[in-house]
């Protein structure tokens, strides 16, 4: 009866710490999602993705403008040629 309750106790205790280690892990889990600190590599490859998406459409605009406007100094020079 004795070695029983002796075993008893160590049992409960190896569950206690297993419990707590369990918690532990628990709440680092939920930090990590609540937080930003989650980055999978799908999401960074999607980052930069989305990096490289906006900068081709920066130079797409750009070079768009680019052509606007020499287009438009073209006609202003047509205009003031056939007006002279």
């Amino acid at each position: 009866m004795k070695d029983l309750k002796i075993h008893n106790g160590q049992l409960l205790h190896q569950l206690d710490v297993l419990v707590e280690e369990r918690n532990d892990l628990q709440e680092k889990i939920n930090n990590s999602t609540q937080h930003k600190d989650f980055r999978s590599p799908l999401l960074l490859q999607i980052d930069e993705w989305q990096k490289m998406t906006m900068e081709r459409v920066k130079q797409a605009a750009e070079q768009a403008r680019r052509q606007v406007i020499e287009v438009v100094i073209f006609e202003r020079e047509n205009m003031k040629i056939q007006l002279d």
